[in-house]
């Protein structure tokens, strides 16, 4: 999935930033601009940032929280998707924004429609699912061997 998003900045609460955001390979990557992609695959060497999903515990409903801020030219962030505590919505921001709680901080983000924030929480509990049962793969691999 891929799509732009508005990002809250953490230096001002007031401040929101148009991002591209693309979820892929249990990351999602984020880019100033949709240009920024320049037609390859992302990676973590080409995209300010990515949030990777495999420690993702839940998607619930929450409130408001603060954003870290990038200083990157082109390329704002990957994160992890192993790093993320829960993906929830976040009605204080408007009706279709949403967070990404991790452990060492949290992303307010806000999409154009309340249809599209629920398409982008759907891919986020169907790549957690993935993860989950990659894992679960793992476990019973590891206990039989």
């Amino acid at each position: 999935m891929e799509g732009y998003l508005e990002k809250q900045s953490s230096e001002d609460p007031k401040l929101w930033k148009k991002r591209w955001f693309v979820m892929q390979d249990s990351k999602l990557f984020y880019y100033k601009t949709q240009s920024d992609v320049r037609e390859q695959k992302p990676t973590d060497e080409t995209c300010c940032g990515v949030i990777a999903m495999e420690n993702i515990d839940s998607v619930t409903t929450a409130k408001d929280f603060g954003v870290a801020a990038s200083t990157d030219e082109t390329c704002c962030g990957v994160i992890a998707m192993e790093n993320i505590d829960s993906v929830t919505t976040a009605k204080d921001f408007g009706v279709a924004a949403f967070q990404i709680r991790m452990e060492s901080r949290r992303y307010v983000l806000r999409a154009e429609s309340r249809d599209m924030m629920h398409e982008w929480l759907f891919n986020f509990q169907k790549s957690i699912a993935n993860i989950v049962s990659a894992l679960s793969r793992t476990q019973v691999t590891l206990s039989i061997d």
